[in-house]
């Protein structure tokens, strides 16, 4: 932390303190009730202390203490129910009444829920899917950089920490460095930058202090949440103006000069109408890194500023304002109207061509919704604008000014005692713009509207046995046909309290912008005077195919030249010998002065060696390598393959799952599962061959023509290995598809066979006492790589990694004691390494395992002004969590925050 930062939380601190601190007086009484939140029923024998005294209640709940006059906090604790706080101001001589309500440990063990079934709220234990979730009472304690800060111990997620605010989240594998695998929800709207599908967590608008609680489903949602959330979903719900009015204000700073600061205010008018405004403000100085292939890049483009001018200081600010409406009594029905806005204003962002330098990039959102009686509409945009965002390893804009415009609508409703069903649709449309610089060609026709239906059943079988299900349809117009998603499952609940499930879900995910109509270049290959682009390129709807042919090209193939620009040419080096590589060697000096001794001139060599035909000069495919262009720029071709039209991602799920409360004090989730996915969509590979004069094809060939016309053997042999080793290193043209009229190196994706895999999930929460939590997780898959080439690993451009490890786990205590406003926590996360394949990021991951600490402090008197210390990786275990990214170390952060009004 910079002195300034310690400084300033220091004073800020002893301040606060001197404000909050209450005066002593004359005798004053405190009465009230302690009563269970759930049932209103009240609570004997409970413990409630205040000023140092304490009572105990009776039968009916009651109590009554004595107090000096002034502002005090009333603590309640009790065998099986959270210790519970109420903040009370005595006049001198005068009695203050108050009603406490404690929440039993067995109910903080099975939060509610609402994202499992899309519908109705209900404990997490009953959901038919794999939930967890993190309370408020979770999130104010901690000082996060980003809301994934929440979910890193959480099973079955995979978090992997890019820098101080960049991550990539994903739920049981399939993680990528450009990932919107997960679907990410922000009060039910899509959270994800529009065309480009990227969760971007550091660009959400909701504050700390505004989220009320994350939940996360593991597993296909597709039956409900359409297509892509084939890997779960991730919910972030905030909290209502008119549920919880009042100020908060939130200031943090500590390593790396971390600044953050947030504040929330609002107001409710009354029970039918509250609003709500909320900001923040991060900078810190990231974690450096320097990417190899910028640095080249640089070298070989000098007069391009932009390549690698990496900012290492991340800036962000944005917030959101929000119009509370419920017209009816007493019900929370009603509307709401919201409106956020985030600036990154710096970042350094990975993608699978590269990292991105982000630069004043703007997120905004508009949002209205509706509910009545069992009724729910809602209608969204989402709206990006990159602003002067650039990529480091070409120094090319990103413009993307890219909206979504979504709507849904969905009914609730009963037939009968024992059966509910919720029907919906979907529609969404979501237009890019980019200005040709992601888009390119494609840029007139990348809109895509998607529309989808469902029809959701729970069917009380018995008392302990509902049967699940539901059945959804969705079109894409970019797909020639509409994808089914069904869901189907048994929830039995043999004892209260136990919940078993075993259930059947099919999702899919539809090809991306970027699988469609990405059209940019990504890097540059200088050869002499000309340059390759290299291209990235969405599949077009006909695919890629090599059907045209060219007599004399190797395997008949043509091929395009930037040496003869606009022809299409047989794929032989023969075609280009007398125009480009016999003019290339003769600017070699020591060659042009061997020929002078032996008595021959540069104009007499050429006519010597000229007009070789592709039988005389053989030819060979080789394919770029973007993984290592140094050390190894073209490696042996595997053969041209036709890359079909993109299909929609298919995933089949069968699960078995537990979740349970053993003893009250105990819960316990486990799921096994078997993934069967097809149509796997791969990363960025290169599809187009490059075409190579084979080196001593053309040795005997110099050799030879050299030999008859009269040159000794020996100089002969000499003269001829010299050219051959020039001319075997330089690419001559490009086997383009049949789509494509230039030599471009193309890297586009394609759909993979069948991918198979187990995993399972373990989760536990167990109180040893009322404030003392032990916490622990653990996730299996039974394979981190498919190798489709068969060679031993998991790095070529054919394998697919899952990009996350066979086995990741955590352990830790939480202690919690609300009587003296102690909060200390300590986590144990552990990663095995694995295999990662994302673009042009290619490698092996090393395991590592942080330790991440908490301390936080609920001032007497003023139980909502905390204090609290977090520290990631507390032992500063210096690694890296994907290729890539910068080394992580140690983050430690100080937050002050206070709450009043409420």
């Amino acid at each position: 932390m910079r002195a300034g930062n310690s400084g300033l939380v220091a004073v800020a601190f002893a301040v606060l303190l001197l404000v909050f601190a209450g005066p002593a007086a004359a005798q004053s009484t405190i009465t009230g009730r302690v009563v269970d939140d759930a049932t209103g029923q009240p609570i004997n024998l409970a413990a409630v202390s205040a000023a140092g005294r304490a009572v105990p209640t009776n039968q009916q709940g009651s109590f009554t203490l004595s107090v000096p006059p002034g502002r005090h906090t009333v603590t309640v604790s009790v065998i099986g129910y959270q210790d519970g706080t109420a903040v009370v101001n005595v006049a001198p001589g005068a009695s203050a009444t108050v009603e406490i309500r404690l929440t039993q440990t067995a109910l903080l063990l099975n939060p509610l829920t609402v994202t499992a079934t899309r519908q109705q709220s209900q404990r997490s234990i009953s959901a038919p899917a794999a939930v967890n979730v993190a309370t408020a009472e979770d999130l104010e304690v901690l000082a996060p950089t980003t809301p994934v800060d929440y979910v890193k111990a959480m099973p079955g997620v995979d978090v992997v920490q890019t820098g101080i605010t960049q991550s990539n989240t994903v739920a049981r594998g399939f993680n990528n460095v450009f990932s919107g695998a997960l679907l990410v929800l922000t009060d039910n709207r899509y959270a994800r930058i529009p065309s480009l599908r990227l969760n971007a967590y550091n660009m959400i608008p909701a504050t700390p202090l505004d989220i009320d609680r994350v939940e996360v489903v593991l597993g296909p949602a597709s039956a409900l949440y359409g297509p892509n959330s084939a890997n779960g979903v991730m919910h972030l719900i905030t909290t209502s103006p008119i549920d919880a009015p009042g100020s908060a204000i939130s200031l943090s700073g500590g390593t790396r000069s971390i600044f953050n600061g947030a504040f929330r205010q609002a107001f409710r008018f009354s029970e039918k109408a509250g609003f709500k405004v909320s900001g923040q403000y991060f900078r810190g100085d990231d974690f450096e890194y320097v990417d190899p292939e910028e640095e080249r890049q640089r070298q070989l483009n000098p007069s391009n500023q932009l390549i690698g001018a990496r900012n290492f200081q991340s800036e962000k600010w944005g917030g959101e304002a929000r119009l509370d409406i419920r017209p009816w009594d007493g019900s929370n029905d009603g509307l709401s109207f919201t409106y956020g806005l985030n600036t990154m204003v710096n970042s350094v962002e990975l993608t699978g061509i590269g990292a991105g330098q982000a630069k004043d990039w703007r997120y905004q959102f508009g949002q209205v919704q509706f509910t009545r009686s069992g009724f729910y509409w809602q209608a969204f945009v989402n709206a990006s604008d990159a602003g002067d965002t650039y990529l480091l390893r070409t120094g090319a804009p990103i413009i993307d000014r890219s909206t979504v415009l979504a709507s849904q609508a969905q009914y609730a409703f009963g037939v009968g005692d024992a059966v509910d069903l919720v029907a919906g649709v979907d529609v969404s449309k979501t237009t890019p713009k980019t200005d040709g610089t992601i888009n390119g060609a494609n840029e007139d026709i990348d809109e895509t509207l998607e529309i989808g239906g469902y029809l959701s059943a729970t069917l009380a079988l018995a008392d302990q046995l509902d049967l699940v299900g539901a059945l959804r349809v969705d079109d894409h117009e970019h797909l020639a046909d509409p994808v089914w998603s069904p869901r189907v499952g048994l929830v039995l609940e043999p004892v209260e309290g136990h919940v078993l499930r075993g259930t059947f879900n099919r999702a899919f995910s539809t090809p991306t912008s970027n699988n469609l109509f990405l059209d940019l270049v990504a890097g540059r290959i200088p050869v002499g005077p000309v340059t390759y682009d290299i291209r990235t390129s969405g599949v077009p709807s006909t695919g890629y195919t090599w059907n045209n042919q060219c007599a004399g090209g190797v395997m008949s193939y043509c091929m395009y030249s930037p040496f003869a620009p606009g022809t299409q040419l047989p794929a032989s080096g023969a075609v280009l010998w007398d125009g480009v590589i016999v003019p290339t060697v003769l600017t070699d000096a020591t060659l042009v002065a061997t020929l002078a001794a032996l008595g021959i001139t540069p104009e007499q060599f050429a006519g010597i060696v000229g007009g070789p035909t592709p039988g005389d000069i053989a030819s060979t495919l080789l394919r770029f390598n973007p993984e290592d262009p140094v050390n190894a720029p073209f490696l042996p071709d595997p053969g041209v393959q036709p890359v079909s039209a993109i299909l929609p991602t298919i995933t089949n799920t069968f699960e078995l799952g537990y979740q349970g409360l053993i003893a009250d004090r105990v819960k316990l989730s486990a799921s096994v599962y078997r993934n069967q996915i097809r149509d796997f969509v791969g990363p960025l590979r290169v599809e187009s061959p490059s075409v190579f004069l084979d080196g001593p094809s053309v040795a005997t060939f110099v050799a030879t023509r050299l030999a008859g016309a009269g040159v000794p053997g020996v100089f002969a042999q000499q003269i001829a290995a010299g050219i051959a080793g020039q001319a075997a290193r330089v690419p001559l043209g490009t086997v383009a598809p049949d789509q494509r009229s230039d030599s471009d190196l193309v890297l586009t994706y394609r759909n993979f066979g069948d991918v198979n895999f187990w995993g399972a999930d373990l989760g536990f929460e167990a109180y040893a006492t009322d404030d003392l939590a032990i916490l622990g997780s653990y996730s299996w898959v039974s394979k981190e790589c498919f190798d489709f080439n068969d060679d031993g690993d998991c790095f070529s451009t054919r394998d697919v990694a899952l990009n996350a490890p066979t086995n990741k786990g955590s352990i830790g205590l939480r202690y919690d004691d609300r009587a003296s406003g102690i909060v200390v926590s300590g986590r144990l996360r552990a990663t095995e390494e694995f295999p990662m394949n994302s673009g042009v990021y290619v490698g092996k991951v090393e395991g590592y395992t942080v330790f991440d600490a908490n301390v936080a402090y609920r001032v007497p008197g003023y139980q909502q002004f905390i204090v609290s210390a977090t520290v990631n990786n507390v032992f500063d275990n210096v690694h890296q969590e994907f290729i890539g990214a910068p080394a992580m170390g140690r983050i430690a952060l100080v937050k002050l925050q206070y709450a009043f009004g409420n």
